[in-house]
């Protein structure tokens, strides 16, 4: 069996793997999923533009806070 890398648009990562899965049900697996959305990515700068304003604060100093 071979091995495929993809970039695949979330728009139709759902669609196409349906796809794959009904014509090649024994013959396609999925080895590594990359469940890291675009909205995740989006999510995660802006968490890290916040850490750095100085908005947010890490979980670390949090349980120092919290006395944990």
């Amino acid at each position: 069996m071979k091995t495929l890398t993809l970039n695949i648009s979330d728009s139709i990562y759902d669609e196409l793997l349906s796809l794959l899965n009904t014509k090649y049900p024994d013959d396609i697996s999925v080895v590594d999923d990359d469940i890291f959305t675009q909205e995740d990515e989006t999510a995660y700068i802006e968490a890290l533009e916040e850490l750095e304003k100085g908005e947010a604060i890490s979980l670390e100093q949090l349980n120092k806070e919290i006395n944990v």
